[in-house]
């Protein structure tokens, strides 16, 4: 099995690029080999990773900045 090279997307491009393979692997126009269809499934089960590790990120980082303006608020 092919290796998916590691890259580093924001989470918009993630989505933008899950959002063409999605449309590539429902395209009856150009057929795909099996081993493009299943790099591009790896590839897109990579990026979806990648979006739920940013959404987790960003949920700590809110749920900081949340519990500091509550310990600030308490302080007042």
């Amino acid at each position: 099995m092919t290796k998916v090279k590691k890259e580093e997307f924001s989470y918009d491009e993630a989505q933008e690029e899950i959002e063409a393979i999605v449309s590539r692997l429902e395209s009856r126009d150009k057929p795909m080999s099996f081993d493009a269809m299943i790099g591009d499934v790896e590839k897109a089960l990579s990026l979806i990773k990648q979006c739920k590790k940013s959404i987790a990120d960003a949920e700590g980082r809110l749920a900081k900045v949340k519990s500091d303006d509550e310990a600030e608020d308490d302080i007042a």
